[in-house]
């Protein structure tokens, strides 16, 4: 009797974590008019000042692979109250995961654009519309860094070199996922260097440790990380100029060994002056750590933008502590690491990873069958 009172105890815990985290969904997609795009305004809706390096400011959690999985897991698969990824009741505040179900993702925010600047010196992000003129021809369209974005990225490079990781003396990553667009680009190249060509085995790259580290004095190679350029982190799309981008064509000729290959189209098929929806934001979010669940590297970084880091973070962390919930979820401020522990239920494994496209046009032509058909 007691056993079956304790089951429907933590059954009940459970349907009220899933259901709050339902409603943090919800919530997240349906901030438009709220806290939509505050992410231009540098330093404003942020815990950091503007001219105040973020990137000290490391957070490292525990994020769950898929929202979904988390949510289908009772009478889903295995352990306590059918949660997948508990093991022991759930008041013990541990979880418990296969080391191999794991993986290192470091995120991090662009440095500071030109148009994170614009929008602080004119108190809004009325400077990013682009009037009565293309999108393209707006002076802040896939905006640059600045001067003081390139500083941060350099600052944070620093940083890496002197920040132990797994048996190094420095943070190395094995795959560097990069936004499409021009500042994430940027902050990738200068906060990790040039990367390794595009199809080369790392065995064949030469590359060195940071220097003064203890890898550089013994003389071991390093190999550079690929750059792997992915459309599903970009910027939530739509109505500002600088969440466009340039056609590919363009872009690959500045950064020459970042890999394309994934990437379908060469014009952006995603910009429009409607705002890409919050759901949409919050599912591609979703799908693309499905994507990175898939790879077969342990450490990543992704260098992506604040409000699509909002969309994602903001489906995730409904059962930690509140300080860590909100050090989670919390607007990432420019150049800001933010690491997190990627776990696989391992129930989305082995599942086909589309690429993103655009939503499909209306068709050309529609045939009504006539009466005499019918």
């Amino acid at each position: 009797m007691l056993g079956k009172a304790m089951t429907f105890v933590t059954m009940c815990i459970l349907a009220l974590a899933i259901l709050g985290a339902a409603n943090r969904v919800q919530d997240a997609a349906s901030s438009e008019g709220t806290a939509q795009d505050l992410e231009h305004r540098l330093g404003q809706e942020t815990h950091f000042e503007s001219d105040v390096w973020p990137s000290k400011r490391v957070t490292k959690l525990l994020l769950l692979a898929s929202y979904l999985g988390a949510t289908q897991g009772v009478g889903g698969n295995p352990g306590v109250g059918g949660n997948p990824g508990v093991l022991g009741p759930p008041e013990c505040g541990f979880s418990i995961f296969l080391a191999e179900r794991t993986k290192e993702v470091h995120f991090i925010r662009h440095a500071e654009g030109d148009h994170n600047a614009a929008t602080k010196e004119n108190g809004s992000n009325d400077c990013l519309l682009r009037g009565d003129s293309p999108a393209s021809a707006h002076p802040l369209y896939d905006a640059r860094l600045t001067e003081k974005g390139i500083k941060q990225s350099v600052d944070l490079k620093h940083h890496l070199a002197s920040r132990p990781s797994g048996s190094r003396s420095f943070t190395a990553f094995d795959l560097v996922v990069v936004s499409p667009l021009t500042r994430t680009c940027e902050t990738a190249l200068h906060v990790f260097g040039e990367p390794r060509a595009p199809g080369k085995p790392a065995f064949l790259a030469k590359g060195e440790a940071p220097e003064g580290t203890l890898e550089a004095k013994a003389g071991i190679n390093i190999a550079p990380p690929r750059f792997l350029v992915r459309e599903e982190c970009r910027e939530r799309w739509g109505h500002y100029v600088c969440d466009g981008r340039r056609s590919i064509t363009e872009i690959a000729e500045e950064f020459p060994n970042f890999d394309f290959s994934e990437i379908v189209h060469d014009k952006d098929e995603f910009y429009a002056d409607e705002r890409e929806s919050d759901e949409h934001c919050c599912e591609r979010a979703v799908k693309f750590l499905e994507w990175l669940n898939s790879r077969p590297e342990k450490c990543i970084a992704v260098v992506t933008h604040s409000s699509f880091l909002r969309h994602l973070f903001g489906q995730f962390g409904e059962t930690l502590h509140y300080e860590d919930r909100e050090n989670l979820q919390r607007l990432a401020g420019n150049c800001e690491l933010r690491s997190i522990v990627l776990c696989s239920h391992g129930n989305k494994d082995g599942k086909e990873i589309s690429p993103l496209m655009p939503p499909k046009a209306a068709p050309s032509t529609v045939l009504m069958a006539s009466q005499s058909e019918k």
